[in-house]
């Protein structure tokens, strides 16, 4: 009797706003991994890094140890790397698929020394970080950016690219770190305030 009770009272609308909750952000979720599937995004930036070590350890250890010199300043330790950007998706990469017009950086952890760069302004060098954007980007165009860094460079990468994937190309990808992504931040936002106001319209009738 209790039971019944309980199924005729609050505990059986609690349950059902519980039930409720699972099927709406199951089907939320569901329908977001299906977008996924049948439309997959049809922009990329792929990215390459490329490192050598200029001097080798015997050519540092020898006595008059050679020494690489830029603008009167000797490196230490210098490695040469290479740095390549590449649409490579269906559709061109625009100004507006960079969230707030924010370029990609990429941190190699090291002082950078800019040796050679194609002729935009979308390319900026400061301190350890390499930037590139916003700019438009069509398909099969690549931009590569060479540089010289004091150690050997270690990898970290930021964007906020919209309905746009990164991808690593580099000899070693477990050195490159995302540090950044934003692109599933709508979805998430826009299933918690759906779950909001379901709750509080089911609070609201019970404790009417």
């Amino acid at each position: 009797m209790a039971a019944m009770d309980w199924l005729d009272g609050r505990g059986f609308n609690l349950l059902t706003i519980i039930i409720a909750l699972v099927a709406l952000v199951a089907g939320v979720v569901g329908v977001l991994y299906a977008r996924r599937a049948l439309f997959p995004v049809n922009r990329a930036i792929s990215y390459r890094m490329d490192t050598s070590r200029l001097l080798a350890g015997d050519a540092q250890a020898l006595p008059g140890a050679l020494t690489v010199n830029y603008n009167g300043e000797d490196l230490q330790d210098p490695h040469v790397v290479k740095l390549r950007l590449r649409s490579t998706g269906r559709h061109a990469v625009a100004s507006e698929h960079y969230d707030q017009g924010r370029p990609i950086k990429f941190d190699l952890g090291r002082p950078v020394v800019l040796l050679d760069s194609p002729s935009t302004s979308a390319i900026e060098v400061i301190g350890s970080q390499v930037k590139y954007g916003p700019e438009l980007m069509p398909p099969g165009q690549s931009v590569t950016v060479s540089l010289i860094t004091q150690g050997k460079p270690l990898l970290s990468v930021e964007q906020y690219f919209i309905d746009t994937k990164v991808i690593n190309e580099s000899p070693e990808p477990s050195s490159a770190v995302q540090v950044a992504r934003w692109e599933f931040l709508p979805a998430v936002l826009g299933t918690l305030a759906a779950v909001g106001a379901v709750l509080s319209s089911v609070l609201e009738s019970l404790f009417r």
